[in-house]
């Protein structure tokens, strides 16, 4: 594959200022434009909001050589407004040879454990045959 002449990234975090999803795809841009490589930054929270920013990041997808989409996992889910853009990309997506993507997730706070998240897997492992719970005994 040659070299991209242009990425795109799709900064997928619906927090306002700047987020590790874009500071994790800022530092990848800085790398491709020291290549040489022309790269935009789009997000994608601002532009499900708005037709004619949602045109625009349609157009600048179908242009790039290079997409990347960096977003965080929210209990292991995309954010709502990723999922709309990538809906929105795919019914209008055009084939190119040559053309790249590349997510990149980026797990948001750590998940606090509480006692009822505890005792929810607790007695699901006692329910599961085989499990060495106190069911079991």
């Amino acid at each position: 594959m040659k070299t991209p002449q242009t990425a795109l990234l799709l900064v997928g975090s619906p927090k306002p200022g700047e987020s590790s999803s874009e500071s994790l795809g800022a530092y990848l841009l800085e790398g491709l434009e020291k290549h040489d490589v022309t790269t935009q930054t789009l997000h994608v929270t601002k532009a499900v909001r708005s037709n004619e920013a949602m045109e625009e990041l349609l157009a600048a997808v179908s242009s790039a050589d290079l997409v990347v989409l960096s977003f965080p996992l929210y209990v292991d889910c995309l954010p709502g407004p990723v999922i709309r853009a990538l809906e929105l990309i795919a019914a209008r997506r055009t084939r190119r040879p040559g053309r790249s993507s590349s997510p990149s997730a980026s797990q948001g706070s750590p998940r606090r454990t509480t006692a009822r998240s505890r005792s929810r897997s607790a007695a699901t492992s006692r329910a599961l045959p085989g499990s060495s719970g106190p069911a079991d005994s």
